[in-house]
């Protein structure tokens, strides 16, 4: 047995150790452990030491053992730069994400496109949590997790997406007007009851605001620029089929009013034409609701309408749809008398003149509506139509279950008071009557419905009028007493609530009579000293008629009913 290596000695130096150990194997086939161990052992030691080094080495330039953000990350598809401020960089993201602009249009609608900020549809990037991922990468989970997700960071292969907050109820409320203004309802089928046979119905459309806050959710991850609305089909709830089966040989009953078409009434005329046609035909289900709004539409000059006089704040105005009230109120007072139920129905600020008080209905399009329901298990039609200085309404059906009475009694009336205003440039001999007076009224009306079964119902309640105030406008200067009419003497006095019990009209007249002729001065004469001085002519405003007798002093009583 050998006891040591015979090479050379320069072989035990530590730089050649390694050589000389293979040259020991190759020459004696053996390793001599006692000279050689300790060589080898120092150089797997300093072997070992230089990985672990530039394995650490590796760690800290590579985020695992720092809080920095680890190399390679992308943010929504963006590697971040190495000196980057996560949350200066996420901040501009921010603002760019609130401004960018999408074009949102609904399907079906050509001339219906608004441009909103994704900012102003309640889209927000979470600046915070998105950082918050950013700095997880290489920094969560096990000792393995975090030195494999930084291996993963530096290849490219981690893209933290952007934490967006989406506030949907502020998408719809930004959508509403778009809605109302791209909503289609349904139009049902009508009975075309001048000529025979039916209309047919038409579908709605409406646009869906689950889905549409939905798809601007998808527009903002995906970048689009531009998205189309869309929207439900809605079917008409009466068809033309089933109306080819509604009966309509019994009438529940009819009312009419009149009205004037000369002169500057002509327009009126022509919205209460354009009213009475748009409810001709339509039909009534079994407790359905009606909505005199939802049937007519809008009073514009687009669905047919043009500016006539009507009462606006206690005055007489001249406005788109004027003449639409009394088509509600002769449709009003029809239902009325048929039995129907009045959901909803709101009296004018005043008598009016082509109807009884009690049976007026104002609407003002879209607040203000008559909303009627059917009690019947049998549908109604509608017939409305007018001709010359008459519109019409029937009710028709299959039975008529019952007699309907109407009554009316007046409680109170108020006086009226004057109000005189200077018109700079009126000569002084004229003067410009803006408005009538019209007492107020306090009015019990009741219904009485008996069925045949042989049972009624009985209901009642109060309608107030409020006086409707007398308006002149005078030259400046002008003493209001000497120029004026007096005041009618039954107006004087009031209580102090300002009703006065109702009195019968008397064979009085209503107003003070004009003083005679003679007393003026007749052409070609010479006035007298003691004659009062002559008042000046007083002139209608446009829109400005006399009174009715109904305004003027109405009856204490009425009754209407539809018979036996």
């Amino acid at each position: 047995m050998v006891e040591s290596c015979q090479v050379p000695r320069e072989c035990f130096t530590l730089e050649q150790s390694f050589p000389c150990v293979w040259i020991s194997i190759l020459l004696f086939g053996e390793v001599p452990v006692r000279k050689w161990g300790a060589a080898l052992l120092v150089l797997l030691g300093a072997g070992l030491a230089i990985g672990v080094l530039a394995t650490l080495r590796w760690l800290d330039s590579s985020c695992y053992w720092t809080d920095a953000i680890c190399p390679g990350v992308r943010v929504a598809g963006e590697i971040l730069p190495a000196s980057a401020d996560i949350d200066v960089l996420l901040s501009e993201r921010a603002r760019a994400l609130s401004a960018r602009s999408l074009e949102v249009s609904v399907a079906g609608v050509s001339d219906e496109a608004r441009a909103f900020t994704l900012g102003e549809l309640g889209v927000v990037l979470d600046v915070a949590r998105t950082a918050s991922l950013v700095h997880a990468v290489g920094h969560s989970g096990s000792c393995w997790d975090r030195w494999a997700h930084a291996r993963m960071a530096e290849r490219g292969e981690v893209d933290v997406p952007l934490e967006i907050d989406f506030d949907g109820e502020g998408a719809r409320a930004l959508l509403m007007p778009l809605k109302d203004a791209t909503d289609e309802f349904p139009v049902p089928a009508r009975l075309d009851l001048a000529h025979g046979g039916v209309v047919p119905d038409r579908p709605g459309h409406f646009l869906d605001l689950d889905d549409a806050v939905e798809q601007i959710r998808r527009a903002v991850f995906s970048g689009e620029g531009k998205i189309a609305l869309r929207r439900l089909d809605v079917r008409a709830q009466v068809s033309r089929e089933f109306l080819d089966q509604v009966d309509t040989r019994e009438q529940l009953s009819r009312f009419q009013t009149f009205f004037s078409r000369a002169g500057d009434q002509e327009n009126r005329a022509k919205n209460i034409d354009n009213a009475a046609a748009k409810l001709d035909g339509v039909v009534l289900l079994p407790h359905e609701l009606f909505s005199f709004n939802a049937v007519v539409g809008p009073r514009t000059v687009e669905n047919g309408f043009a500016k006539g006089w009507e009462i606006f704040k206690g005055e007489m105005v001249e406005g788109i749809g004027g003449g639409t009230c009394q088509v509600a109120s002769t449709l009003h007072a029809a239902a009325f008398l048929a039995g129907l139920d009045v959901i909803e129905r709101l009296p004018h600020s005043r008598p009016s003149a082509y109807i009884t008080m009690g049976l007026d209905a104002t609407v003002v399009y879209p607040l203000v509506d008559l909303k009627l329901r059917n009690p019947y298990d049998f549908p109604i039609a509608v017939h409305s139509h007018a001709e010359g200085g008459t519109v019409v309404f029937e009710l028709l059906g299959r039975d008529r279950p019952a007699r309907v009475t109407f009554g009316r009694q007046v409680l109170a009336t108020r006086p009226f008071t004057r109000k005189v205003e200077e018109m700079p440039g009126l000569a002084a001999n004229r003067v410009i009557r803006k408005q009538h007076g019209i007492r107020g009224y306090k009015i019990l009306r009741t219904r009485t419905i008996a069925f045949a079964n042989g049972t009624a119902h009985r209901e009642s309640n109060v309608d107030i009028y409020p006086p409707t105030i007398e308006m002149y406008l005078v030259a400046p200067g002008t003493d209001p007493e000497a120029a004026l009419p007096p005041l009618p003497e039954d107006l004087a006095p009031a209580s102090p609530s300002g009703w006065s019990p109702f009195t019968p009209p008397t064979s009085a007249p209503l107003l003070a009579a004009a003083p005679p002729a003679a007393a003026l001065g007749a052409p070609g004469t010479i006035p007298c000293a003691d004659c009062p001085p002559e008042r000046p002519k007083i002139i209608e405003a446009p829109g400005v008629h006399a009174p009715r007798a109904e305004q003027l002093r109405a009856p204490g009583r009425v009754v209407i009913g539809t018979g036996h």
